[in-house]
């Protein structure tokens, strides 16, 4: 009769441990729907996009992003998405540090260097560039026959660009043989007026040459092409993985 008793109990208990496992499971199902349901149901962010003025990429008239091919190629990406956004001109090291630093937020054209491949989640490329070496033409001849040529003259940049990285990486000193400054129209000034020897650059649009009261023909390229660089559009590390997948997969649509 014990036996028989302490059978039943055995029995019981193991009933008891299958009711307690299906509740658990159907608790950690219940669990996961919920989550499912609060983050689609949560807000989307709203992105911060910033940009620089750099036509052709991006084109800014009478103070207002309006054109530009990286900019339509951008724009289009995020009415596909569907995210609430809004783009912001910036100077470009302003932009740079917004995008390094702040959640949602979007940041292009930028070339995607060595130094900023970790720095930031990339969503895809936006154009080609090809960098030269540009001197003014009225200026001595200068003679570069190797990227390290140039370092016995003067060179001038945007601060935190992708051809100022390149220059540092050269061995170009600040406030030695290279000015940096933030504004790309600028530094073409600068070379036009010989305030600079040369700088790096991809080749300028003539319309935003013509902003500063100059011309393509005032500048010569002294180098050969020394590498390709693509511009992208990128995300910051803190913008959530779902959205980036889903602007990546937005871009890259037909």
């Amino acid at each position: 009769m014990a036996m028989v008793n302490t059978v039943g109990c055995a029995a019981g208990a193991i009933r008891q441990c299958e009711v307690v496992l299906v509740i658990r499971r159907w608790f950690c199902a219940l669990v996961l729907v919920c989550s499912s349901y609060l983050l689609h149901a949560a807000p989307m962010p709203t992105l911060d996009v910033v940009t620089e003025d750099l036509p052709p990429y991006q084109v800014v008239i009478n103070g207002k992003l309006s054109g530009g091919t990286a900019y339509l190629q951008v724009k289009a990406m995020l009415d596909r998405a569907g995210f609430p956004y809004k783009i912001r001109v910036l100077p470009w090291p302003r932009a740079l540090s917004i995008a390094e630093k702040a959640p949602n937020t979007l940041i292009f054209s930028i070339a995607r260097t060595a130094e900023r491949e970790s720095q930031f989640q990339w969503l895809g490329k936006l154009a080609p560039m090809q960098y030269q070496f540009y001197a003014a033409k009225r200026s001595p001849a200068l003679l570069i026959n190797k990227p390290t040529d140039a370092l016995q003259y003067t060179a001038v940049a945007v601060r935190g660009s992708a051809e100022a990285q390149r220059l540092l990486s050269l061995g170009f000193v600040e406030g030695k043989n290279l000015t940096l400054i933030t504004d790309y129209l600028a530094v073409w000034g600068m070379v036009y007026h010989q305030r600079a020897d040369l700088t790096y650059a991809n080749p300028p649009a003539a319309s935003f040459i013509a902003r500063g009261k100059m011309q393509l023909t005032d500048f010569v390229a002294v180098s050969a092409v020394e590498y390709g660089q693509p511009l992208y559009v990128a995300a910051s590390l803190d913008t959530p993985a779902e959205v980036v997948q889903a602007l990546r997969q937005a871009l890259a649509a037909p």
